[in-house]
């Protein structure tokens, strides 16, 4: 339970922080630029992904999202990152970049395959086939209900 609020409350400031970062123009990537998976500090295992938390052990979220790979906005995200990680210290972020040409697809797949993400960015369009997917986590739970009613109807 504590790992899907900690996921939820870092996707609430990925989102915060994407609306300051779209400011700028975006850099072309391959459509062919398969999603990498970035991590510092050694190999993550899925038990590290599910566990901790509870005990102070420190807990690994995977982020997918195209902020990372995009030119302009990858030091942004970087930052986002590194200071989400400085005040919740036991958790750390690995982010799987994908291309924003792919994501879509590749978040679709991910789910199908069993590795998904624990915390996605996506617009209305994306949100809208991830819902029609039953691949997204319910909100209700996680997050208290005045949050849930602010988000416009496709995010909730």
């Amino acid at each position: 339970m504590k790992k899907r609020l900690l996921a939820m409350s870092m996707a609430l400031l990925m989102a915060a922080g994407l609306t300051v970062g779209c400011g700028g123009g975006t850099a072309e990537t391959p459509a062919t630029q398969a999603p990498e998976t970035q991590k510092d500090g050694g190999e993550t295992t899925q038990a590290q992904a599910s566990g901790g938390g509870e005990s102070g052990e420190q807990v690994t979220i995977r982020f997918a999202g195209w902020l990372e790979v995009e030119e302009a906005t990858s030091q942004l995200f970087k930052d986002l990152i590194a200071g989400f990680e400085a005040e919740n210290p036991d958790i750390k972020v690995e982010t799987v970049a994908i291309p924003f040409n792919n994501f879509k697809d590749q978040v679709m797949i991910a789910a199908n395959s069993g590795d998904a993400a624990d915390v996605i960015m996506g617009n209305d369009q994306m949100m809208s086939a991830f819902n029609g997917a039953q691949i997204l986590q319910p909100l209700e739970g996680v997050l208290d209900q005045a949050v849930i009613d602010d988000l416009i109807p496709v995010y909730k």
